[in-house]
């Protein structure tokens, strides 16, 4: 994954997408990078909708760029397999934000 893409906002080293995305599973010292990511992603949103905050839907917009930038990149490298084998440890909750924010920005 390229961290330097615009709307990388996260508590710990890019090593845990790294060895996730890589196909080697979990971090062994962090295992569901994805579900952090759509608490934050979340609690930016809630922070927009129920506060007002354009900082917060600025901040939701640039990491969900950076997640579809990685997700892509992913399947590019190593296709749909890689993917799947991806969500056998991360699945669920990063759509819900995502259409959340899909319903709310269009975008």
């Amino acid at each position: 994954a390229k961290y330097g893409y615009d709307g990388y906002l996260f508590p710990y080293d890019p090593l845990v997408f790294d060895q996730l995305l890589a196909g080697r599973g979990a971090a062994p010292h962090y295992s569901v990078p994805f579900y952090t990511l759509h608490k934050l992603m979340a609690g930016l949103l809630d922070q927009h909708v129920h506060a007002g905050s354009a900082l917060a839907l600025e901040l939701l917009e640039k990491m969900a760029d950076w997640t579809h930038h990685v997700v892509e990149a992913t399947i590019a490298s190593g296709g749909q397999a890689l993917w799947q084998k991806v969500l056998l440890t991360e699945w669920g909750g990063m759509n819900d934000v995502l259409y959340k924010l899909f319903r709310l920005s269009g975008n």
